[in-house]
């Protein structure tokens, strides 16, 4: 698994589960930088080997030849894209299984079906399967030290200011049919506060920050924006928070790995991507178009699955999954 912040940390459990069956075993992970931060500190995983597109064909056969070093027994390609498929072709490895996808079979020796409408998680558990290991186990796996989890204490402290409560909000995203209007979002941080006493603090990667302002003003100050964050400082925030809202993006999975409420506004993507647990639940507009199967430069409809949801759409079911995730007093 290389990149796609979301996609590395829906990978965890696979590390989880194979020590499960054979403590014994080594474990691997190829990643690409910044998605390495959610691996450290994993005790599934004995070696972190960072990989990066920089370079073109010749990096990624330099790749390619650091795992022939390695004399693998078996490479698990959980992602399936041309270069991941490349990679594990050219590391020699005699059993290399991953999902069947046109054009790239044969670079493996085994490939499964990866169609259905399963969580994530029980997709990528399919791999497993292949090689004989059943396991119940669907929770991705985050794990931050001592000092991150005071760090961020003391955040959640300064951005209470006479709150009761805490939501890490994730108002960003690169593709528009899975972003919120920044106004809404505005709304609803406000509207967290007044009604709930929970303080909104808005979380945000490195390209998102004219989104996070936007919100802040359209709050009317009620959402707490700190500075810029890591990735594990951002996952930090996320576990002293109560709850996780946003859009369809890695937070949400990450919260879910740290045993946290999420309620997730979804545009183009679908259920497939939240946890079947009660306390994850999602908001859509529930266009027919939806789950969108073209491409972002080619919407007809001007994005009205996230444009069109309206605020008192959202707030009615955010108001019932409250009051079944957080106390009476919490959600009153």
């Amino acid at each position: 698994m290389l990149r796609q912040i979301g996609d590395v940390v829906l990978t965890t459990p696979i590390p989880h589960i194979l020590k499960r069956h054979d403590p014994s075993c080594e474990v691997h992970f190829l990643v690409e930088e910044p998605c390495d931060q959610l691996l450290r500190n994993n005790p599934d995983i004995d070696k972190i080997i960072i990989s990066t597109r920089k370079g073109g064909v010749l990096k990624t056969l330099a790749t390619a030849r650091l795992l022939r070093r390695q004399r693998y027994s078996m490479v698990l390609d959980f992602m399936a894209n041309p270069r991941s498929a490349l990679i594990s072709f050219l590391s020699g490895t005699k059993k290399r299984i991953s999902f069947d996808v046109k054009g790239r079979g044969v670079l493996y020796t085994q490939r499964v079906d990866s169609s259905g409408d399963d969580y994530a998680i029980e997709v990528k558990k399919k791999i497993l399967r292949a090689i004989g290991i059943e396991d119940e186990w669907d929770l991705p796996r985050v794990y931050l030290t001592d000092e991150e989890k005071t760090w961020a204490g003391e955040v959640r402290e300064k951005a209470l200011d006479g709150a009761k409560y805490l939501a890490t909000v994730d108002p960003g995203h690169k593709d528009p049919r899975r972003q919120w209007p920044a106004q809404r979002y505005g709304e609803l941080c406000k509207y967290l506060l007044d009604k709930h006493s929970i303080r909104a603090l808005l979380i945000r990667g490195p390209n998102e920050e004219e989104d996070a302002q936007e919100v802040v003003a359209a709050s009317g100050g009620a959402a707490y924006l700190p500075e810029p964050t890591t990735l594990r400082q951002m996952a930090a925030l996320i576990d002293t928070a109560d709850v996780q809202i946003g859009n369809c993006s890695a937070p949400r999975h990450i919260a879910v790995g740290l045993e946290k409420p999420t309620f997730t506004i979804i545009g183009s993507s679908t259920h497939v991507w939240t946890h079947p647990d009660d306390i994850h639940v999602h908001a859509s507009k529930g266009m027919e178009c939806q789950p969108c199967k073209g491409r972002k430069e080619t919407c007809h409809f001007d994005y009205g699955c996230m444009a069109t949801l309206g605020f008192e759409e959202v707030v009615e079911k955010l108001d019932q999954w409250l009051a079944g995730v957080m106390p009476v007093d919490k959600a009153d």
